[in-house]
C-alpha cells in the first residue's frame, strides 16, 4: 500500500476536484439563470453583463447560495443549514403535490367536457391512478418527514 506518504497527495487531489466542481456549478448555474432571464423567465436584472460578457449578477446570486455550504463548519450553523435543507425539501414536496392536483383537475375537466385523452398529443399511462398515488405518497412524506421534532428524548 501507499501508506502515509500518499495521504497529503489524496487530500490535495480531493481539494482540487472540489474547487473544480464548485467552479463548474457557478458556471452552469449562472449561465442557466442568465438564459432564463433572456427568455423572460427570470428577473430582467439578471441579463446585465460586464464588458467581458460575464453575467456578474447571476454569478453573485449563485455564489451566495454556494456559500451557504460554509455554514456547516460550526455545529449551530450546521443546524441552520439542516433547517434550510428541510425547508427546501418541504417546498419541493408541496410543489409536486400542486402538480398532481393540477393534473387531476385537468383530467377531470377533460372528462366532464367529454374530451377523450386519446385526442391529446400525448397521454401518460396509468392516469389518474398514478396521480392519486403520487399525491397520497407526497402528502404522507410531507406530513411524516418532521416527526423527529416531536420526540423530546433525542
Amino acid at each position: 500500500m501507499l501508506g502515509a506518504q500518499a495521504t497529503p497527495v489524496c487530500f490535495r487531489v480531493l481539494k482540487t476536484v472540489q474547487k473544480l466542481l464548485t467552479y463548474i456549478a457557478v458556471l452552469i448555474g449562472s449561465r442557466m439563470l442568465y438564459g432564463l432571464a433572456r427568455k423572460g423567465q427570470a428577473p430582467n436584472f439578471f441579463k446585465q453583463v460586464n464588458r467581458w460578457g460575464v453575467p456578474y449578477l447571476t454569478v453573485l446570486f449563485i455564489c451566495a447560495f454556494i456559500s451557504l455550504g460554509y455554514l456547516t463548519l460550526n455545529k449551530t450553523a450546521a443546524m441552520v443549514f439542516t433547517w434550510l435543507q428541510d425547508l427546501v425539501a418541504s417546498a419541493q414536496l408541496i410543489t409536486w403535490m400542486i402538480i398532481c392536483i393540477t393534473y387531476l383537475r385537468f383530467y377531470y375537466s377533460l372528462k366532464k367536457q367529454g374530451i377523450s385523452r386519446k385526442e391529446l398529443p400525448w397521454a401518460a399511462p396509468f392516469q389518474p391512478y398514478a396521480a392519486w398515488m403520487s399525491l397520497t405518497g407526497f402528502a404522507i412524506i410531507f406530513l411524516t418527514s418532521g416527526y423527529t421534532t416531536f420526540i423530546h428524548n433525542k
